[in-house]
């Protein structure tokens, strides 16, 4: 997935935006196909808003503020997990820094 001819490899946005639902950016990438890790912040979702961003294609759903230590693990996983793909796939891969 490419923003302005960069690739992009994970996105994470809040459960309330400004224009538009965290809903359509999750199908926006999962039909992408491109397997970018969406991490959703929330600052009121409880359990069926987690069950829904998760079924919906999300990598995960955080309660706000998140702990920065699980944001990192958090984005680490999904990072990895991401290479872990494309690599099966045959695909280019890029590793984050460990």
């Amino acid at each position: 997935m490419a923003l302005a001819g960069h690739e992009i490899f994970i996105v994470l946005c809040s459960d309330r935006l400004d224009e538009g639902e965290y809903e359509d950016i999750v199908k926006l990438v999962v039909r992408s196909e491109t397997k970018v890790p969406v991490i959703v912040v929330s600052r009121t979702g409880g359990w069926p808003e987690y069950l829904t961003a998760i079924n919906g294609g999300a990598f995960d759903y955080l309660a706000y503020p998140p702990i920065p230590g699980d944001l990192q693990q958090t984005i680490r996983n999904a990072l990895l997990g991401r290479q872990m793909h494309l690599e099966e796939n045959g695909k280019e891969t890029w590793a984050p820094n460990q």
